[in-house]
């Protein structure tokens, strides 16, 4: 599984899941603390954030199991993920330039279905890895925690600077 999954020349097998693991949370660490704001700037009320919110978690429990089960049957794993970040990336983007709550609630359900999907795609992987070439894991996902941390922290001061930026 894991021959198909990654490609066998290039860089070594750990840091290209480190690499996963890094891009998948900078993701996260800077859309976790700032996407209600994001949202209320983009003029939605405090119900309709909390209804984004809701319909992105209910739709992720419903949407990853049969994604890895057409993983598991198609035996495609890799293009899948690929499939996967793109569609995310790809929905993300389509978010910048709209507004409006119906148009904002479908591109974030079909972004965070696409990006919650590829994380259980990417631990099998590395848990593959693990048993095949002895990868340590937690060496391996630290890097997924390091650039949360440092996408969190990193964002804020970009957040502030146009906050006062605006302000005068």
């Amino acid at each position: 599984m894991l021959g198909r999954t990654l490609p066998t020349t290039g860089l070594p097998l750990r840091i290209r899941l480190a690499g996963f693991y890094a891009a998948s949370f900078l993701v996260v660490g800077v859309q976790l603390p700032f996407w209600p704001l994001w949202l209320a700037g983009r003029g939605l009320g405090a119900s309709q954030i909390a209804a984004v919110f809701a319909a992105a978690i209910w739709a992720k429990v419903f949407a990853t199991p049969p994604i890895g089960a057409l993983c598991d049957r198609l035996g495609r794993r890799r293009a899948v993920m690929v499939a996967l970040a793109g569609s995310a990336c790809a929905c993300y983007a389509g978010l910048w330039p709209i507004a409006g709550f119906g148009a904002i609630l479908a591109l974030n359900l079909v972004a965070g279905m696409a990006q919650s999907a590829l994380m259980p795609l990417g631990d099998s992987v590395t848990l593959a890895a693990v048993r095949s070439h002895g990868l340590d894991y937690g060496r391996v996902r630290v890097w997924g925690s390091i650039s949360f941390i440092v996408a969190s922290v990193g964002s804020g001061p970009c957040r502030e600077d146009r906050r006062e930026a605006t302000r005068y």
